[in-house]
């Protein structure tokens, strides 16, 4: 681990994340660049905000951000790209590369595979957990840190396996044409996966102790009779693109995407009562990522409003309308509104103690990089720590 310390420095950086937007994903090169002030980042104490930068060219590293405002250099390699980073309680992380031994530069094309990698924590060394023919996906330590779970992605299918942290067997876990997203219990007792084949599209819950799947969530994805016209309403032709647990476990936030033309729905589950209550406003396309409060009873999230896209042929370029906002809502769907403008706020997650919110923002929709920001919980003290964020990063705070 390098130690890049800029005391008293607010930190500009373009970095890249792995979390998919809804709208788009860019690939960019950026630099690291620093700019002094005389305050400090306003990051809870003995907390670091995490998020990946590109270096030079199409690499990916992983840093963090301390409450001191020391940046840390967690992988610092120009040749490689490391995403999806996820932290152990014991500090150990695991995360994505496309690291290969013998390493030879080409200029042909080539599909790129991604093996899973760990250091641990107070050490340097890369560990490589996995080599196989297809690519692993969205690497997650369980909440106590004994398990790591990801998707492994093979040409006809996924498959979402999980593995001891100590290395031991690997298991396979569920098998679909595609694995979208998961999320753990709080308890590291049962994982909640969204999945779906030609037909239906699922969200279950697999307990670990004993491998079985209960689907808790199902939508056909073809048409129940000929004459059906589809409509946001109906849970039918619904696609589960990502899961968020309440830190008491008992509520699940999750994505529902229309496979026809509709809207993109934030809803929460009630996983004691069964209670199915959507989140986000009519005519919004919600996003991925949703952060929730310590004690469970509010979740941020981002939402596209007003948004419009088209190509202007005459300028021979895509054009992006509206802005993307941050909204604060409890489960029961009382969501508002807390930025304005046609501008981007993205991944909003509130800091460990809720008092504070970190976000992705950027002037219009369309911009190749962004700021990391942080405001109060109720909008206000607005404070810039880095510039240059990649559009492909993504963000946590613990």
């Amino acid at each position: 681990m390098t130690r890049l310390n800029f005391p008293h420095c607010n930190f500009k950086a373009l970095t890249r994340f792995s979390s998919i937007s809804y709208f788009f994903l860019s690939l960019l090169g950026f630099q690291l660049l620093s700019a002094c002030s005389t305050e400090q980042p306003q990051i809870e104490a003995d907390a670091s905000l995490h998020f990946l930068v590109k270096t030079i060219g199409p690499s990916v590293n992983i840093r963090s951000l301390t409450a001191d405002g020391e940046l840390l250099a967690i992988t610092d390699d120009d040749r490689w790209r490391d995403l999806d980073a996820s932290y152990a309680p014991n500090g150990d992380l695991v995360f994505l590369s496309n690291r290969k031994k013998n390493h030879k530069i080409t200029l042909k094309k080539h599909k790129e595979t991604y093996d899973l990698f760990r250091i641990k924590a107070g050490q340097t060394d890369i560990e490589q957990l996995t080599q196989q023919e297809g690519t692993e996906l969205a690497p997650q330590y369980s909440p106590n840190g004994e398990w790591i779970s990801y998707i492994l992605k093979e040409k006809q299918h996924n498959t979402f396996m999980l593995m001891p942290a100590n290395g031991d067997k690997r298991k396979h876990l569920l098998s679909n044409k595609v694995v979208s997203n998961y999320n753990w219990a709080p308890d590291s007792e049962s994982i909640y996966v969204a999945h779906y084949s030609d037909t239906a599209a699922y969200v279950s819950q697999i307990d670990l102790a004993s491998g079985q799947v209960a689907h808790l969530i199902e939508s056909a994805l073809t048409k129940p009779t000929p004459d059906y016209a589809p409509s946001d309403q109906d849970p039918v032709m619904k696609r589960f693109d990502y899961l968020k647990v309440s830190p008491d476990g008992e509520q699940l936030a999750y994505i529902r995407n229309p496979f026809h033309q509709g809207i993109r729905q934030l809803r929460v589950l009630n996983l004691k009562t069964g209670i199915d209550t959507l989140v986000s406003k009519d005519n919004t396309h919600a996003q991925d990522g949703v952060s929730w409060s310590t004690d469970s009873r509010e979740l941020l999230f981002s939402a596209l409003v007003d948004y419009r896209f088209y190509y202007d042929e005459k300028a021979q370029r895509k054009v992006y309308e509206g802005g993307m906002h941050i909204f604060k809502a409890t489960p029961k769907g009382e969501a508002r509104q807390i930025t304005l403008g046609d501008h981007l706020f993205r991944l909003p997650t509130f800091s460990p103690d809720n008092t504070r919110i970190a976000y992705f923002y950027s002037d219009f929709l369309a911009a190749r990089e962004y700021s990391l920001k942080t405001m109060n919980a109720d909008g206000s003290k607005t404070e810039t720590l880095a510039e240059k964020i990649s559009p492909a990063s993504g963000l946590s705070w613990n």
